[in-house]
């Protein structure tokens, strides 16, 4: 079983597989019996797949974040260090380090 250092990376790999699995199903966003992202009750039961596409906003997301997140798409996990920044816009990366 695979152990994340926070939700945020644990949401990122279900959100990465639920991708995934769609893709590769040809469906985007369509849950079905064959998808390999189930979540399991406390008792160990395999619940319903699911499939996670994007997370709940209660309001738009800011422009400066959806750049960074592109950024870090783009990244794909290669450190932000590597790259010619000024400080600030590096430690404003480095502070969300995730694609979602």
């Amino acid at each position: 079983m695979a152990s994340f250092d926070s939700v945020l990376a644990l949401v990122s790999h279900y959100v990465d597989e639920s991708r995934r699995t769609s893709s590769e199903r040809g469906v985007r966003g369509r849950s079905s019996s064959s998808s390999s992202c189930v979540f399991v009750d406390r008792h160990g039961r395999d619940g319903e797949p699911v499939v996670l596409s994007t997370p709940y906003r209660a309001r738009p997301t800011s422009l400066r974040h959806l750049c960074r997140l592109a950024i870090n798409t783009a990244l794909d996990g290669r450190p932000v260090d590597r790259l010619c920044l000024v400080p600030s816009l590096r430690n404003y990366l480095q502070l969300h380090p995730f694609r979602i």
